[in-house]
């Protein structure tokens, strides 16, 4: 995992970060799916990347938007006789107003939509 951040990209007032990041997971162990077949759900491997835009209104408010995106590739659960393959996308969006109380702290009001595509059609979601 790693992350760049760009300052005043067309403006003073504004800033993009970008974190891309590869996933290895080796956690071993077995359950069963609907079907009764034996998957391995701690077993996958992925990439994928987070950006966002934030632009600073004034001293105290923050608007951002954004996106995270990932193909995650499952290592010992298979779907039809294939690996199973879930590609997740989750656009962002949020408003920060930063020191509400007078301390180093903010409120933050966000909403993200939650989309995973998956070629096992039980793993398909939306949220």
């Amino acid at each position: 995992m790693g992350g760049v951040s760009i300052p005043r990209v067309m403006s003073d007032n504004d800033s993009v970060f970008v974190v891309p990041w590869v996933r290895w997971s080796g956690i071993e162990g077995t359950t069963t799916d609907f079907f009764e077949d034996p998957i391995a759900p701690g077993e996958y491997a992925e990439y994928g990347a987070e950006a966002t835009y934030r632009y600073r209104l004034n001293d105290h408010w923050f608007v951002s938007a954004g996106v995270q995106a990932r193909d995650r590739y499952y290592s010992r659960t298979e779907v039809a006789g294939q690996d199973r393959h879930d590609t997740y996308v989750a656009p962002k969006a949020s408003v920060t107003l930063w020191n509400p109380l007078s301390c180093s702290c903010g409120l933050t009001l966000s909403y993200q939509y939650r989309n995973n595509q998956s070629n096992d059609p039980f793993s398909d979601s939306d949220a």
